[in-house]
């Protein structure tokens, strides 16, 4: 029966450890979120016939597709280089 009560007490002692660790991540979640700022990427739109036309000569040749297509995933590795991949993540953010 003692040993009943030890292993209660110490499971009831676990979690009380884990509800508090997940307080603790909310209320840093919370503040983060607080702080955050929506990146938003706008292409400009091509208005005129002119402007469409131009940018289809463009893409014909494939150059400059490959450029875009550069820049473009010059930008993906940028945004993928800020991941943190540590087990830490979890309970520092």
């Amino acid at each position: 029966m003692d040993l009943l009560y030890a292993l209660l007490g110490i499971l009831l002692c676990v979690a009380a450890i884990l509800a508090t660790l997940w307080f603790l991540r909310s209320l840093q979640d919370r503040k983060r979120e607080q702080g955050m700022v929506f990146l938003q990427l706008l292409v400009p739109k091509k208005e005129s016939k002119e402007d469409k036309e131009k940018e289809s000569e463009k893409y014909s040749s494939g150059q400059d597709f490959k450029e875009v297509v550069g820049v473009m995933d010059h930008l993906f590795q940028s945004l993928y280089a800020l991941y943190n991949s540590k087990p830490d993540r979890h309970w520092r953010g």
